[in-house]
C-alpha cells in the first residue's frame, strides 16, 4: 500500500463519517421531538420508542468514533513515514467482516461495493483494506471468508491495526476488475 492508497481509503472512510453524522443529527431530532410528546401526553408507547431511538443514537456514536480512530491510524502512518515500520500478530480463526462502500439511497443497493475487510480476533480489530473495490458475488465472498478459516500471520504498521500484509503475501486478497483472483 502507497500513500495514495490510503489518502482513497481515508475519502471513503469520511465519507461514512458524514453519513453517520448526518443520520445520529436526525435520530436525535427525533428522539427530542417524541420526548417532547411523550412528557405532554405521559404515553408509555412513547417511552418504548424513546428507549429504540436513544439505542439508534448509541450506535451512531459508536459508527463514528470508530471511523474517527481508523483516519487517526491513516493519518499517524503518513505523518510518521511508517509504510515500512511494522509489527507481527498471529490470529486464530478470526472473525471476518467485509466493509461495503457508503452509499445514501432510498432504497438498498442489491450488488454493493467492498473496500475493507474487518478481522476480529478476541477482543483486536485489524484493517485489511482491498487494493480495488470489489463488486458483491456471493462465490467470491465466501472464497475469502474461507481464506481466514485456519490460523494467519498478519503484518501490521508500527502503532496501528492496519494490516499490510497476511501470510507474507501484500495481496493475499487479490482484486481484479472488480472480482476476486485465486
Amino acid at each position: 500500500m502507497n500513500y495514495k492508497k490510503l489518502k482513497e481509503q481515508s475519502k471513503i472512510i469520511l465519507k461514512d463519517r458524514k453519513i453517520n453524522i448526518g443520520l445520529l443529527i436526525m435520530w436525535l431530532l427525533g428522539f427530542f421531538v417524541i420526548l417532547c410528546g411523550t412528557l405532554k401526553t405521559k404515553n408509555i408507547y412513547g417511552s418504548f420508542v424513546l428507549l429504540i431511538l436513544f439505542l439508534l443514537i448509541l450506535f451512531f456514536i459508536k459508527c463514528i468514533k470508530s471511523n474517527n480512530l481508523l483516519l487517526n491510524q491513516i493519518l499517524s502512518i503518513e505523518k510518521n513515514n511508517a509504510l515500512n515500520k511494522t509489527y507481527q500478530a498471529e490470529l486464530y480463526y478470526p472473525k471476518v467482516i467485509i466493509q461495503k462502500i457508503p452509499e445514501i439511497r432510498s432504497h438498498a443497493s442489491l450488488s454493493p461495493t467492498y473496500y475493507a475487510i474487518k478481522i476480529v480476533d478476541n477482543k483486536n480489530k485489524y484493517y485489511y483494506f482491498l487494493e480495488e473495490p470489489l463488486h458483491h458475488d456471493n462465490r467470491s465472498i465466501d472464497n475469502i471468508i474461507k481464506k481466514f478459516k485456519k490460523k494467519i500471520h498478519i503484518e501490521c504498521y508500527e502503532n496501528t491495526s492496519i494490516v499490510k500484509t497476511i501470510e507474507g503475501n501484500p495481496f493475499f486478497i487479490h482484486i481484479r476488475h472488480g472480482l476476486l483472483c485465486e
